[in-house]
């Protein structure tokens, strides 16, 4: 099949399978032209790319690979069920995205990330949270938000401190706090913001995974009320991923599944 009047015969979703990058690159051009024409939200025609859509953000071939995250955005923005695709497509854009030089493909990142959080209708997502809330915690236990406002008070000073040992004991003592499977009402903005620079400026690697767990803590423990957070922390969680530690990246992950989980019942409540 390398002759190119053999695989330009092809169906677009056949071509973007293809072993030769340019009939890729040609499927990739073809599916977005036809994700951008259907009408129906809900046509079958879009069923015949729910497994392929992680291929377009990875494909091995930098140009291939910038027109399949196109087709991807148009994918993601038109068909009815692209939140089924949301583990998979941003695991790939964390992987074999943001951890490239080309700018325009981590800009088509942010956005492919950034249409996840706001699918309205994520269905699959919102039952498997709520079912892992009502099986894992059957007795919610609620935080205190005096207790917190408390901690918080000291927080301030010690998060700018310049040893990390006394940053450290201000991070700890919050993510004691948010491991709490449901936080009270309340403006979390100052700490939200502390945290989100410790995972985009801080130097210890340690800190930054504490951070990140925080942030997943408050996530979880928030639910839908973390959606008026969120674009303020997703970007630095994305950036962050170009760092090669293990337990950095573990963390960061955890981070952005919670957020993806809780803020897609935020903007279904809106």
């Amino acid at each position: 099949m390398g002759d190119e009047s053999e695989w330009m015969k092809l169906p677009i979703d056949q071509k973007c399978e293809h072993k030769i990058w340019k009939a890729r690159l040609n499927g990739y051009e073809e599916a977005l032209k036809l994700f951008q024409k259907i009408e129906d939200e809900k046509s079958a025609e879009w069923g015949k790319y729910l497994g392929l859509i992680k291929k377009f953000v990875t494909d091995s071939n930098a140009v291939a690979q910038l027109k399949g995250l196109e087709a991807a955005l148009a994918f993601i923005e038109n068909a009815h069920f692209a939140g089924k695709t949301t583990g998979e497509v941003v695991s790939g854009v964390v992987t074999k995205v943001f951890n490239q030089p080309k700018a325009r493909a981590k800009e088509l990142g942010m956005d492919i990330c950034f249409m996840y959080i706001e699918i309205e209708k994520a269905e699959v997502v919102q039952d498997e949270l709520l079912k892992g809330l009502d099986n894992k915690n059957p007795k919610i236990v609620v935080a205190c938000i005096e207790t917190l406002r408390k901690a918080l008070s000291e927080f301030g000073s010690k998060i700018e401190a310049k040893k990390w040992q006394e940053r450290k004991e201000a991070l700890e003592a919050v993510e004691a706090l948010t491991k709490n499977p449901k936080l009270e009402n309340g403006d979390y903005g100052d700490l939200v913001r502390a945290l989100k620079k410790v995972v985009g400026k801080d130097a210890n690697v340690m800190l930054v995974s504490m951070a990140a767990k925080c942030l997943a803590g408050l996530a979880t423990g928030l639910r839908k009320k973390f959606g008026t957070y969120a674009g303020q922390v997703v970007p630095t969680i994305l950036e962050k991923f170009k760092e090669k530690k293990p337990q950095v990246v573990q963390s960061l992950q955890e981070a952005i599944d919670a957020i993806f989980l809780t803020v897609s019942k935020f903007f279904t409540s809106h």
